[in-house]
Order: C-alpha cells, then structure tokens, then sequence
C-alpha cells in the first residue's frame, strides 16, 4: 500500500469552513411578473428547424437543470404542457455560423443521437444560450454522486469529514450515501408503465380511485428532476405531460385490491399533482424513492455542490495552476478554487481517465486522441513524444501524465527526457515506476536543470491524486474488483 503525506489544517480554519457551509443557500423560485415559478436557468423565444430541414418554427423556450422544454407561445408557468422535452445530460453543443438561411446556429445532439438545430437573434444571444446549455447538461444524477462524493472524499482527505456532514447541504448526505450508491444504477431515475388519469384531472380532489374518470395506461420517464409521461408510440422527445419534481412530496394512497398500488406527486410551487397506480409494492416503491431523489438532481442542488467543493478546496485541496503563458514557464497561482476533478470521467473517445487525469489538448486546442495502438496523437496522427507540451480543456498545462500542474511547477524529465511524476505518496517515478529522488536533477522541456522549489512544487500533485482515487473507488462499490493503481496513481494503459 502507498503511503500518503499526512497533511493537517488548523483548527480556525476548521471552525470557519463549517460556519462559511452552514451559510450556503439554495434558491428554488423566481419570479415571473407576479407569479413564483420554478427556478429556471434561462427563457426565451428561439427559432427551431423542422425535422425536414426545409422551415423554421419560432417557439418559447425554458432552460431548467437538465432539460430544454418548448412552448408555442411564453407561458406563465412552464410546467405541464411543454411541446418538446430534450434532456441535455451527455449531450453535445455545437456553434454553427449558418444554417438554412439563419445565422446564429447551435446544433444540439443529445445521447440517443436526436439532432435538433436552433438559431438566436444575435451572436450575444447565442453565447448566453450555449453557456448555459453546456452547464445544463452537467445536472444529472451521475455528476450529483460524483460531484457529492469528491467533496466527501475532499473532506476526509484534510480530517474534515466530521465538518461537512454536520454543517453541509442535504443533497451532499444524500448522494454521498454509500448504500444509495451501491443500489442505485449511476443514471438514476426509472421507466415503466403507470396506470394514470393524467396531471391535474378535474376530479383530483375526489381522490383517485373515487373519480370517476377512468384510468390509462402510460409510459412514463423520469430522467434527472423531470416526470414525463407518454402514450405508446409516441416520440420521446415530445410528451404528453411533464412534471418539475423540485419541492414535490410524493402521497402513498389506499391499496385496493385489482385496482393497483396508488400513490400521488403534488407539487407545492406550482399547484401540479397527478395520481399513478403501480402493478406492486415493490414498483411502487422503486418509483417513489426514484421520485423523491430526482427532486434533489437540479441547478439548484449543483450549484450548492459547487459551492461546498470551492469552500472544501479551499481547505483541502491544492489549487491548480492558471494557464501558462508559454507552455514551459511556470504557471501563476489562481485565485479562484480548482473544479471537480471526477463530474468529467471520460475522455472524447469515451475511454475512462486515469485517477486526476484530464483529456489532453495541443496548443492550438485540437484533442489529442488515442489511435488503435493505444498511443497519443497530434490531430495529424503522428504518434506524441512525451515532451510535447499538452494542455486541459480551459488551457490549464498538464504534466506528461495528462495531469494538471500545480502553481510553479512545470513538465519534468530526466536529462534522456524521460518524463517524471508524482505519485499519490508524493515521490518521483518514472513511466515504469522507476523512483527518482527529489533532490537528483530534473529538467524541463527544453532541457534545462530545474531549481529545486520548482521540482518541489510538483509534490502537490499527490493531494489531488489521492482524491480522485477515493473517488474513483466510492463509485465502483465494495462489490466490485479491486483497481490495480501504479505507483503513479494509473489504472490502466501505459502512457
């Protein structure tokens, strides 16, 4: 087993971290004229080409954790009756200058390849449209855990666990729970036919098996905090209802036998409800207890996150170095708290990362990608040498690794340009494990010997590796093969 560097935080800061979480604040309803809604991310009216690519359909549109919903016209609420839902969660955004006679295009292609093409008014317009959709399509429930699970892991890395359960957010107790991880698939939610009279049926109030208004039989899917609700053959990105599932409670009703297992979800904010009959228990319960989580995968939950990690960070975590101005000068320390390392796992061909290890870029910001011998390429093809400078996706350097650098630290390489890092107990090693004393001779890339403070600065490294190694185990479940990690904090393939 490695071993790792003891760190200690003193207790002020301690004191201040768990007075700074207990202030955190979530907000759920903003307003529209006089009317409280849902907290949404952004509205408003884009244009939208037809799936026959030939005529374009101006519609309303309302951006709400990860899901973009469409309306004929602006709504007062934005709640039942959307005419599209496009769940955003994997999705890809991209700018397109011209497209069937409109400027200002985005293209958006969610996981199931549905392709939808929208243009704005003005170029500011769409910048604020694709930042937003591109945050939008972190909130789902895999990056909640992930997100919630780093920040535990953070917190015990420095000795202030304790600290965070006590003084943090719920939706950190929640999907950090280690139990709901191991039971609960990583995608979350949950599909399957409910008998139903629909949202807000006129009879409600009669209770559901009272009203005489007879029961249907409808496809429902409940991905991240949305309950959509179809009839068979209908497409999946148009359904017949919709429900926002923050600040919902979930009612268990009477049993009543050849009728099904009834149970209601009301919403306190917008007044929606609708009542569902399950064919059994045990249905009944995998839908409430799916219902019940969704309402915390919102903005507003992993903003909340967000903000625990940067307060957490700013305690247990070295912060990460800010762009370089060249790609062998020492980087500048960053103000700003580092981002999770583990909402990202992937890299762009779908491969999992190593522990800490970010996709790489070149310095023109083309991906540097892996071809079917496993080796690095340039966007030419030509096979990368380990001192070809690479960089993360925000322009942060990385070391030979694929690892972002601390402040002051730089590439390191023995004087046959061997690359050199840091492993999670904080000393040298080479590709092969080969240890290397911190005190020998390490050289940049342009083959010149490091001054010592600069090789030292490395060793922070190791902090962030460590994490995302808890992390990466958390996730996997005690049921699971154990990963094999290198003295190098690797889980698989060599560089």
């Amino acid at each position: 087993m490695l071993a790792v560097p003891k760190i200690t935080v003193p207790q002020s800061k301690l004191d201040k971290l768990a007075d700074d979480l207990k202030k955190l604040e979530i907000q759920t309803v903003v307003k529209v004229g006089d009317a409280p809604v849902p907290a949404f991310q952004r509205q408003g009216y884009l244009e939208k080409l037809g799936h026959n690519k030939s005529k374009w359909f101006k519609r309303f549109f309302v951006l709400r954790d990860s899901f973009l919903l469409s309306y004929n016209l602006q709504k007062s609420d934005y709640t039942v009756e959307p005419r599209g839902a496009v769940h955003l969660g994997g999705a890809t955004i991209q700018l397109v200058e011209e497209s069937n006679g409109k400027n200002y295009c985005f293209v958006i292609t969610t996981m199931q390849k549905d392709v939808f093409v929208l243009a704005a008014e003005t170029e500011a317009e769409r910048q604020a449209w694709v930042y937003d959709l591109d945050e939008s399509r972190k909130v789902t429930h895999a990056n909640m855990i992930k997100l919630a699970v780093e920040n535990q892991c953070l917190a015990e890395e420095k000795g202030a666990s304790s600290i965070a359960r006590d003084n943090s957010t719920s939706a950190l107790a929640l999907f950090s729970n280690q139990e709901y991880i191991r039971s609960t698939p990583l995608t979350g939610g949950a599909e399957g036919w409910l008998r139903t009279k629909g949202f807000n049926p006129e009879d409600q109030k009669q209770g559901l098996l009272k009203s005489k208004q007879s029961f249907t039989k409808c496809y429902f899917i409940l991905r991240d905090s949305h309950l959509l609700m179809f009839h068979g053959g209908d497409v999946l990105t148009k359904p017949r209802g919709c429900m926002y599932l923050l600040g919902t409670t979930v009612i268990v009703g009477e049993d009543v036998d050849g009728e099904g297992y009834q149970f209601t979800v009301k919403s306190t904010q917008c007044g929606d409800e609708i009542g569902l009959l399950a064919s059994s228990h045990k249905v009944r319960a995998r839908w409430i207890q799916a219902l019940q989580v969704g309402a915390r995968v919102t903005y507003p939950d992993y903003q909340l996150l967000l903000k625990e990690h940067s307060l957490l960070s700013s305690v247990t975590m070295t912060p990460r170095a800010a762009p370089p101005k060249t790609a062998n000068q020492p980087a500048e320390r960053l103000e700003a708290p580092p981002p999770p390392i583990q909402v990202e796992d992937v890299d762009l061909q779908g491969q999992q990362l190593d522990p800490g290890a970010l996709q790489p870029f070149d310095a023109e910001g083309n991906p540097i990608l892996r071809n079917p011998e496993g080796k690095l390429v340039d966007a030419n093809g030509e096979v990368l040498t380990a001192t070809q400078p690479r960089f993360g996706s925000t322009g942060e350097q990385l070391d030979p690794f694929n690892r972002p650098l601390p402040p002051g630290a730089v590439p390191m390489f023995t004087q046959e340009a061997q690359p050199i890092g840091v492993g999670p107990d904080g000393l040298h090693y080479l590709p092969d494990g080969t240890p290397v004393d911190e005190t020998a001779p390490h050289f940049d890339v342009a083959g010149n010997q490091l001054p010592q403070e600069v090789v030292s600065a490395a060793n922070a490294i190791s902090s962030n590796l460590n994490v995302a190694i808890k992390v990466r185990a958390v996730l996997r479940g005690d049921d699971s093969m154990p990963e094999v990690v290198d003295v190098l904090g690797r889980t698989f393939r060599e560089m």
